[in-house]
């Protein structure tokens, strides 16, 4: 019996060191619409398989799954997601995200295609792991895009604690202050930082990249975690607050 590959879309994280980064450089115009590919070699069941005992009894065994989100800020107007030439839901568009997503555990293909669904842009190989929280961030331009995979572990608040981290998606490096503290200092493009442990408050961060300067005001809650990506090209510079947590 056939089962879908696809759960249901819900929130959920990514994490400390960024797993791999790879940026694309095209030689030819692309049009200024992206489609995510995201391809994996699907199990022929990822819903589970059943097995048989001794006795003739069938059990049911669930596939391991890993978890992954997708955020595009990528300098498109929109972008599509999908697994194994399978959509995962409906079209993302840029600044937003789409997921989590379970996705089969093990070494998978991921793929950035252009519009037309067929001309790459990007790709490789990751290993995901079962029960583990990935986030994948589209950046930069379309010239220069960016994959960065981000795949360990996101920290569990105590009451009274939160914690922010910084991921920059934008095609030059970027430096964010918060007051005096530089809580990312000349990031480099596809970098992140850890996750910063901040006390639950409302805050004005302000990064700035060359001569560009942009500021993001955020309200930190208690018990929360979040993912600050900032992404732009050029003379912009923008942010997509996620929460993870």
């Amino acid at each position: 019996m056939l089962c879908a590959i696809i759960s249901d879309m819900k929130m959920s994280g990514a994490n400390l060191d960024v797993a791999f980064v790879w940026e694309y450089s095209m030689q030819s115009l692309l049009t200024p619409v992206l489609s995510l590919a995201l391809l994996a070699s699907v199990a022929t069941a990822c819903g589970g398989k059943q097995n048989t005992d001794d006795t003739g009894a069938v059990e049911q065994t669930v596939e391991a799954t890993a978890s992954l989100r997708v955020i595009h800020a990528a300098a498109a107007p929109t972008a599509t997601a999908f697994l194994n030439d399978v959509q995962l839901g409906g079209t993302i568009s840029a600044g937003s995200e789409a997921g989590p997503l379970d996705i089969p555990v093990g070494s998978r293909t991921l793929t950035v295609r252009a519009a037309d669904g067929t001309t790459e842009l990007a790709s490789s190989r990751e290993t995901f792991e079962a029960d583990t929280e990935y986030t994948v961030v589209v950046g930069g331009s379309l010239q220069n895009l960016l994959v960065i995979v981000l795949g360990d572990a996101v920290p569990t608040p105590v009451p009274g604690q939160s914690f922010v981290r910084f991921v920059n998606a934008h095609s030059d490096a970027v430096t964010i202050q918060q007051g005096e503290r530089a809580v990312a200092d000349g990031l480099a493009p596809g970098a992140a930082t850890n996750f910063i442990e901040m006390a639950p408050e409302s805050y004005r961060f302000e990064g700035s990249s060359g001569e560009l300067a942009e500021g993001l005001s955020i309200s930190v809650n208690d018990g929360h975690v979040y993912l600050v990506t900032a992404y732009g090209t050029g003379s912009a510079l923008a942010y997509i607050v996620t929460t993870l947590r």
